[in-house]
């Protein structure tokens, strides 16, 4: 065996201890709402939405994300998820769901800045999607439906939204549901 083969094999050797001793390696980078460690992972899987134009066009960046001094949505530390608007008039924002775990062991609660409070005459307040159903987050006349406390509570201060899901609320956090809002001041 040359020396370069012994070394290539020995490398080899090497690289496979490093793979099968870091949970992680050679997998892709995780997202903003997953962490490696199970006691602090959060208990939903959360990708962001681009903005959607009123007439169907896809804006292409994101609606939301993470905001600003924040390294990632989920804080273990409170159990809250925070997430940041950017919304567009004449334009749909939307995050929407992408995993969920079999049973919820502390209550699911979004801190969310950057929704106005003002949804224009056409917009549509702040509501949760699921199953080609929608309800109401917050009240308005453009609501998809009335505002049921039973699902949610919420509290606003200005431009930023609490909501925490009840125990009924949380059955209805299932992979696909989508949180919304869209604003149309265009008259």
């Amino acid at each position: 065996m040359s020396v370069f083969s012994r070394s290539m094999s020995l490398f080899g050797a090497s690289m496979l201890l490093l793979t099968g001793s870091c949970p992680g390696y050679g997998q892709p980078a995780a997202s903003p709402v997953e962490q490696a460690d199970e006691a602090s992972a959060p208990p939903l899987g959360i990708t962001f939405q681009p903005s959607r134009g009123l007439v169907g066009e896809n804006l292409r960046e994101p609606s939301c994300g993470v905001p600003t001094g924040r390294r990632q949505v989920y804080d273990p530390a409170t159990g809250i998820f925070h997430i940041h608007f950017r919304p567009r008039n004449f334009a749909a924002s939307a995050f929407t769901v992408t995993k969920t775990p079999p049973r919820f062991t502390k209550p699911v609660v979004f801190h969310l800045t950057g929704v106005p409070k003002a949804y224009g005459c056409l917009g549509a307040p702040l509501a949760l999607s699921v199953d080609g159903k929608s309800y109401a987050i917050e009240k308005g006349a453009t609501a998809p439906a009335r505002a049921d406390r039973t699902l949610f509570r919420v509290e606003r201060s200005a431009d930023r939204v609490t909501v925490k899901f009840t125990e009924k609320g949380q059955a209805l956090l299932k992979s696909g549901a989508q949180i919304w809002f869209q604003v149309d001041t265009g008259w």
